[in-house]
């Protein structure tokens, strides 16, 4: 069984897979008092559906994101598979957002709300059901945003929650916009299950929650 978290992009959600994409079990966390909430849903998870030693590895979504809410989510998966001796794999959470999407190709921008106006930027390709980065992760101001998004002169997907003028602003450009994007608990599964070239080591999991 994998167990999957995202801490990372309200929706919240855990989830137990076992051998299907379809989740064996999943689970909602509230954003205020995440610590307990993911807590006592864990618990119950694992209590209703599994035993703990069937738990073989655990997905994360590592950010960028909230600060808070991600160290809470990272510190607790991080334990259970330090306890257990099994991998834990992170993976970028605009990445997880766009996988969503990987059956349409083209060109994505991912978003994700970061500080004072500011938001987290990726740019991704997909081709063939692969999702490529094209960029490095970017913390743009709104100001810095519209001049990147502007730039693109062919057609682009853009992923995120804006505020109002933002968004008319966007309107005005060749993009086709994606408003409120998720992460999906199958999405973590997915990459959990086909990534090879990621370090399932507890002790190597790192959070992105700012550029550095």
């Amino acid at each position: 069984m994998i167990l999957t978290l995202n801490s990372s992009l309200n929706p919240y959600e855990l989830a137990l897979f076992h051998n299907s994409h379809k989740p064996l079990a999943r689970c909602d966390l509230a954003s205020m008092k995440l610590s307990e909430s993911l807590f006592s849903n864990l618990t119950t998870l694992i209590k209703d559906h599994a035993e703990v030693n069937q738990i073989k590895g655990i997905a994360l979504a590592k950010g960028p994101g909230p600060f808070t809410s991600l160290r809470v989510g990272m510190t607790s998966v991080r334990t259970m598979a330090q306890v257990l001796n099994i991998p834990i794999k992170g993976f970028c959470s605009l990445q997880c957002m766009v996988s969503a999407y990987r059956a349409f190709n083209g060109l994505y921008i991912a978003t994700i709300p970061a500080y004072r106006d500011h938001y987290h930027v990726r740019l991704f390709g997909i081709e063939k059901q692969l999702i490529q980065a094209k960029s490095s992760l970017l913390l743009l101001s709104e100001h810095q945003l519209k001049i990147f998004v502007s730039e693109f002169k062919q057609h682009v997907y853009l992923l995120g929650s804006f505020k109002t003028d933002l968004m008319l602003f966007f309107k005005t450009c060749s993009l086709n916009i994606i408003e409120d994007p998720i992460i999906r608990s199958r999405d973590l599964y997915d990459l959990f299950c086909n990534t090879n070239t990621v370090s399932a080591d507890w002790r190597d999991l790192k959070l992105v929650y700012k550029q550095t």
